[in-house]
């Protein structure tokens, strides 16, 4: 509530609480349910803040809104970034680590080739090509949430309703009690 005596001043910070308001400067006439008035609106809102930055620890990334960078390392499946956590993977396909095949990916009907570096991928005509790299623990994306990164360059003229790239994540594991997966077909933990 906001009877005097649980809504005291606080001159050090600026604020003024019940004490120091009268029925005058207040939008409710019933004071003991006030919620509060305009030049105090924004109390609840700052103690929340201060309370998650606390909890938080306060860091520069996380008042940022910016997460840490996760720099792979070249090839595989290799625990990285920040974390000690054995969950965070990094699977990647860097021209910088080689071929495509000694990074642990493969191509069906399609062809790739690191080239000036740069991998080019063509395609054999009317098919779709799909690069894939096995995980055992996929599952651990949909219960503990992940990132997935892509960064290519089209070549040729662009055609209008023809995909550009494609992600889907698969994976053939149980889903966890309390998920449900959505529609019908296999259970793509993520497709764009």
């Amino acid at each position: 509530t906001n009877a005097p005596a649980e809504d005291p001043d606080i001159p050090a910070s600026g604020y003024y609480g019940a004490a120091s308001r009268t029925n005058g400067n207040q939008v409710s006439s019933n004071r003991p349910t006030h919620f509060s008035s305009w030049a105090r609106r924004s109390i609840i809102p700052d103690r929340l803040a201060t309370a998650i930055l606390n909890a938080a620890g306060r860091t520069s990334a996380f008042i940022s809104g910016k997460a840490p960078e996760i720099k792979p390392s070249p090839g595989g499946n290799t625990p990285s970034g920040p974390s000690a956590d054995t969950s965070v993977r990094t699977i990647s396909l860097l021209p910088a680590a080689g071929e495509a095949a000694a990074q642990g990916w493969s191509i069906k009907d399609g062809g790739i080739q690191l080239s000036d570096g740069v991998f080019k991928i063509t395609k054999q005509s009317n098919k779709t090509w799909s690069l894939t790299h096995p995980v055992d623990d996929a599952i651990t994306l949909l219960t503990q949430g992940g990132r997935l990164t892509c960064k290519f360059r089209l070549s040729g003229a662009l055609t209008n309703n023809q995909f550009g790239l494609g992600i889907y994540l698969y994976t053939d594991a149980p889903v966890p009690d309390g998920v449900a997966m959505t529609g019908t077909g296999n259970p793509f933990l993520m497709s764009y």
